[in-house]
């Protein structure tokens, strides 16, 4: 499970040690492959990509799981990154949604 305030390097340990299968190909099989199925629905939650070119993104780069855990943290952390930085600030500073609260 990923959090919004995670940091980058512990969103890439979650994803580097996500339960994938001994199959190094990246392919969307729910029934048989659910971890790097799951892994699939992630990347094209966070990006304009379909299933389709997101396995093909994968097949003409010749990535295998490992390599494309890696590509995916990378866009999870850039994605929750803006996210995570507005958490924390808003955390360091909890008057300031008083604030915001109180003028509407």
């Amino acid at each position: 499970r990923i959090e919004l305030t995670d940091t980058p390097d512990l969103i890439l340990e979650k994803i580097k040690k996500s339960v994938t299968d001994f199959t190094s190909e990246v392919t969307y099989d729910l029934e048989n492959r659910p971890g790097v199925s799951n892994l699939i629905e992630i990347h094209m939650a966070l990006t304009d990509l379909s299933i389709d070119e997101i396995v093909e993104d994968s097949f003409l780069r010749a990535e295998d799981t490992g390599a494309y855990k890696l590509k995916l943290a990378e866009i999870i952390i850039e994605k929750l990154s803006p996210i995570r930085n507005e958490v924390l600030k808003y955390q360091k500073e909890p008057g300031y949604l008083l604030r915001v609260l109180d003028t509407g």
